[in-house]
């Protein structure tokens, strides 16, 4: 409710809003201090320590006011008490303070706030205190404040903003003052809530118009409560699907053109529909020709929300944030260098998106996006500045996603690379394979700079094939990761695991064998379960929830499809628009 009144209040200008200087006046005993003190004499607030008093004011816009205090001090020691006005916590004006009791001052100042509750307040920086000063009244320096005022704004209002502009387009004029709001705010409800207004929602949010009008207020303001009441509404804050049979939880039920087409926007751009899918919804067209849509919303620039949204998921990126690698062991590792490795795994995302390649790349493209520090922390020579340009990539230490070091920083520890983790991701975001959880009391393998002189990473941790209840995930998850061991724990290409030269050879359960990290990716990019598992991930976004046996065959459907077409990236999508998961939904999904 906070944010719709923010909202509204910028979005629609109400005549009178900042028109007026009104005054807003902070009484002492409303007032909150930092100093000790306390009220005294029951107007004034008294500082007698080095400390502010502060408080809210609410303020219609950013503009010009004037901040007021009135004051007076207890006189000591060599200089006057000061006091500096406050405004959004930090300094705006200093003044000495001669004023007394009987005649107290006002010490005032002009500063430029924004609009919303801001803070001001008054600080005493001079505190002194001498115990055996002669004269008596002169031992102790206290400021004592009566109260802050805020005057304003006192500047000429901006014009109103476009979305005032566009939100009162609609207004027929006249006298009907229901059917002005009616005008204005039927499109707005339609538009936020991404379907047609109702006749009866629509009168509801008419009534709060003409309620306010009753009151005194303006079209304006009452138009405002309704958009705070549009933005507060759960057919604004979620995707609302009703069931046509709420009776019956099982049955399958199409969604209607307004559902779908907010469905697949949601999907591609993170956002509403525009004005060519909601048209696309209006006619129904939306049904049958979704295809040319997501052709057109893929080619949009609002497709990089699969970037933000989809990408950073199912790669597990929103983890690199945190990473925290050892410094120490990794100095070439500075938050500079992590904002790089995200933005090369963005950037070469977005390529295969954009350029409709085919998903395999994602396994072993032979390009990616570089700038001079990620270049070097790789070790590809040619690359300078800041700028990130798409690089070709020779030799077989990188191609595709899982030699990025944004993937291999993710799956490793602070102070080294774990190919249980690194398997693991594999399995699960990469082959869509379930990995069960660890048995109670498994534990992490120690990590001690003894063992790590003793042997190789790879040598401690094939003592857990050992333990029989170990060895059931690990003779799975181990391989993989070794897979990746010549990769250190932010990404960068090594051939020895401090003393010993790497293993990276493995055998999948399977039988399938490899003895580098490009034998490892020719073994993932002919293995089935990647584009299964691209299809399966794809789709859990869309829909915004997990997957059930029941929506295997639509899995299925999808892939087929994209093979057909070349594993290109649009195929997958338009496969997904296409499913029946996607179009159809069940009684107890739309519950939720």
């Amino acid at each position: 409710l906070s944010a719709a009144e923010r909202i509204s209040e910028q979005a629609i200008v109400v005549e009178g809003d900042g028109a007026s200087t009104p005054t807003r006046r902070l009484e002492a005993e409303a007032i909150a201090s930092t100093s000790q003190g306390g009220v005294v004499g029951r107007i004034w607030k008294g500082l007698f320590t080095s400390g502010d008093v502060h408080g809210e004011v609410r303020l219609p816009r950013e503009g010009e006011y004037r901040l007021r205090v009135r004051t007076f001090a207890q006189l000591a020691g060599d200089e006057p008490a000061k006091v500096v006005l406050l405004a959004d916590g930090g300094p705006a004006f200093e003044a000495d303070v001669t004023g007394t009791e009987k005649d107290p001052q006002v010490v005032e100042t002009l500063v430029r706030l924004r609009g919303g509750t801001r803070v001001v307040g008054a600080a005493f920086p001079n505190d002194f205190y001498d115990p055996k000063a002669k004269d008596a009244k002169r031992r102790d320096r206290n400021l004592f404040v009566d109260w802050i005022e805020v005057e304003g704004p006192l500047d000429a209002p901006p014009p109103p903003p476009e979305s005032h502009r566009r939100i009162f387009a609609p207004d027929p004029g006249g006298t009907d003052l229901a059917l002005r709001a009616s005008k204005i705010l039927g499109p707005l409800a339609s538009r936020a809530w991404r379907r047609p207004v109702e006749r009866d929602e629509l009168r509801r949010l008419v009534w709060l118009v003409t309620e306010a009008a009753e009151d005194g207020a303006e079209l304006e303001e009452g138009v405002r409560i309704a958009l705070q009441a549009i933005l507060v509404s759960p057919h604004f804050l979620f995707h609302v699907v009703l069931p046509k049979a709420p009776d019956d939880p099982q049955a399958e039920f199409a969604l209607d053109p307004y559902a779908l087409a907010e469905r697949l926007s949601y999907f591609l751009w993170s956002s509403l529909p525009d004005a060519k899918l909601t048209a696309a919804a209006a006619d129904g067209s939306i049904l049958s020709d979704a295809a040319s849509h997501v052709r057109r919303m893929l080619a949009d620039p609002r497709a990089g929300a699969l970037v933000d949204g989809f990408a950073q998921q199912w790669l597990t990126l929103r983890r690199l944030p945190t990473a925290s690698p050892d410094t120490d062991r990794f100095p070439a590792f500075t938050d500079r260098l992590r904002e790089d490795m995200l933005r090369e795994t963005e950037m070469f995302f977005e390529a295969v998106m954009t350029e409709d390649r085919s998903v395999l790349d994602f396994v072993d493209g032979r390009f990616t996006f570089l700038n001079e520090r990620l270049a070097k922390h790789y070790g590809i020579p040619g690359v300078a500045g800041e700028r990130f340009r798409r690089v070709a990539l020779d030799g077989e230490q990188r191609a595709g996603i899982f030699t990025q070091a944004s993937v291999l920083t993710v799956t490793s520890y602070p102070t080294r690379t774990s190919p249980v983790r690194r398997g693991k991701w594999l399995l699960e975001q990469v082959l869509g394979a379930s990995v069960p959880p660890p048995p109670p009391g498994a534990g992490d393998l120690p990590d001690h700079p003894d063992d790590r002189k003793a042997a190789t990473l790879r040598q401690r941790m094939e003592r857990h094939l050992k333990d029989p209840g170990c060895a059931a995930c690990h003779r799975t998850l181990d391989p993989l990761g070794f897979g990746l061991e010549a990769y250190d724990a932010v990404g960068a290409w090594r051939t020895r695991d401090g003393a010993f030269p790497l293993d990276t050879s493995g055998t999948l359960p399977d039988g399938r064998s490899f003895s580098t990290p490009a034998e490892l990716r020719a073994i993932v990019r002919a293995d089935p379960g990647f584009v299964r598992c691209f299809a399966e991930k794809l789709l859990t976004y869309a829909l915004g929830r997990g997957l059930t046996e029941a929506d295997a065959p639509a899995v299925a459907r999808i892939v087929s499809g994209a093979s057909e077409g070349g594993w290109r990236f649009s195929r997958f999508v338009e496969g997904v628009v296409d499913s029946v998961p996607f179009r159809k939904g069940r009684g107890e999904e739309a519950s939720r």
